[in-house]
C-alpha cells in the first residue's frame, strides 16, 4: 500500500517544469519591489551611475557619444533606450534594467546547469540563486553587474553547447 502511494505523488522530474517560470515569477517579484522601493543615493547605489551612466545616456540621446577612459557605451546606449521608455527616469529606468537582466540572468543559469546535470538540478540551482542575499540585492541596486551577467551566462551557455 505504501509503494502505491509514494509511486502516487509525482517527481519533480516528471512535473518538467519549464525553465523559464522561476525567472519570470522573479522578475515580477523583483520589479515590484524595485519600482516601489526607492533608494536614492542610500547606501549600494554606485556612485557611478550617477556620475557618468546617466550623464552619457543623456548625451547619448542628444547625439553625442561620450567615451570615458574605463567606460565603453554598451550600458549607456541600453539606459538611453530604457529611459525614453520611463519618461527620462534613469533611476527607475536602471532598476528595471536591473531586474529584467538579472532574470535572463536566472534562466541561462536553469539552462547551463540542466545541461550538466537535469532539470531538478537546475530548479534547485536556481532557486538557490534566487534567494541569494547578494543576488537579491545587486538585483535592487543600480549596479551593473546583472548587466554584465546578462551577457556572461549566454556566452556561457553557448561554450557548453
Amino acid at each position: 500500500m505504501s509503494n502505491n502511494l509514494t509511486n502516487s505523488f509525482p517527481q519533480i522530474s516528471q512535473l518538467k517544469p519549464s525553465l523559464f517560470i522561476v525567472p519570470s515569477i522573479y522578475f515580477i517579484i523583483m520589479l515590484f519591489v524595485s519600482m516601489t522601493n526607492r533608494l536614492i543615493g542610500d547606501y549600494g547605489v554606485e556612485t557611478d551611475f550617477y556620475v557618468a551612466y546617466v550623464t552619457q545616456a543623456k548625451e547619448l540621446l542628444k547625439g553625442n557619444l561620450v567615451i570615458d577612459q574605463y567606460r565603453g557605451p554598451v550600458y549607456q546606449f541600453f539606459l538611453a533606450i530604457t529611459g525614453i521608455f520611463f519618461k527620462y527616469d534613469y533611476y527607475s529606468a536602471g532598476k528595471f534594467l536591473n531586474v529584467l537582466c538579472a532574470s535572463i540572468s536566472l534562466f541561462f543559469i536553469s539552462k547551463i546547469i540542466n545541461s550538466i546535470f537535469n532539470r531538478d538540478g537546475a530548479l534547485f540551482v536556481v532557486l538557490f540563486v534566487a534567494v541569494n542575499q547578494i543576488f537579491w540585492r545587486y538585483t535592487y541596486e543600480t549596479r551593473l553587474i546583472c548587466f554584465f551577467c546578462y551577457f556572461i551566462l549566454p556566452a556561457v551557455f553557448s561554450f557548453k553547447q
